[in-house]
């Protein structure tokens, strides 16, 4: 008969031999562990044993896991235990227990923040290539009235068939040298111009003879006082070219 043994001195006893085989004479318990009473093979049967033993609780809980019974959960009932089981880290585990306001403090330049203006009303405040890449990347949208409204104020003006925004000739600031307006009761005008190429993202300088019955002309102010939803309804002319544009 054997005399019983642990599954840990069982452990022990083997390490024992497969360290002593080979040699005259056994190892002895000193050389296989360090001075401060870890195996000196962590990877090899003595590392497992302190596993076993659960000598370390923080390696213990990654290879054998944690008991469900210490958790508080009724192992016996035939209910689903998701119902009943908030967190392993809660300290009660129904749900008024979870509805916990944390402690928090709110700084009082929080309270005095303003909230930013819709984009279509700091229209002033933006280049002329953040207001054109409004006017082509966001058709049939206000904040594309808005770009056009601005940009015609800048002295821009929307050429209808070449689907292009233009403006007289600027000085080195980029003011424009002249308003942009008919002069003469002609219905072509050649001078010099400033196109924005929206496939190049440039501004081009070339002469050019102006029809200007192909510029879109501003809409009247009646008209920009109407709803946004009248806007749409109406299909201003501005977005109907814009679309030609994009297509």
């Amino acid at each position: 008969l054997f005399a019983p043994c642990s599954f840990g001195d069982f452990i022990m006893k083997q390490a024992t031999k497969k360290s002593s085989a080979g040699t005259t004479q056994p190892r002895k318990q000193d050389e296989l562990t360090s001075t401060d009473g870890k195996p000196t093979d962590p990877y090899g049967l003595l590392g497992l044993l302190g596993v076993i033993r659960m000598t370390d609780p923080d390696r213990s809980m990654l290879a054998l896991g944690s008991d469900l019974t210490t958790l508080g959960l009724d192992l016996n009932t035939a209910d689903s235990i998701y119902s009943t089981f908030i967190s392993p880290w809660s300290d009660t585990q129904t749900l008024p227990g979870l509805n916990v306001e944390p402690g928090y403090y709110l700084p009082a330049c929080y309270r005095n923040v303003q909230a930013t203006p819709p984009a279509h009303q700091r229209m002033r405040t933006f280049s002329d290539e953040i207001l054109f890449y409004v006017f082509y990347c966001m058709p049939k949208d206000i904040a594309q009235e808005a770009a056009a409204q601005e940009l015609y104020a800048r002295n821009w003006r929307y050429h209808k068939e070449l689907g292009l925004w233009l403006t007289k000739e600027s000085d080195e600031n980029g003011r424009p040298v002249q308003a942009f307006r008919r002069t003469s009761p002609n219905a072509l005008d050649r001078g010099v111009y400033v196109f924005f190429d929206p496939t190049t993202w440039q501004k081009i300088k070339k002469e050019w003879t102006l029809s200007w019955d192909a510029i879109e002309e501003r809409p009247q102010p009646s008209q920009q006082a109407l709803p946004v939803s009248t806007q749409q309804q109406q299909s201003s002319s501005i977005n109907s070219a814009s679309n030609r544009v994009m297509m």
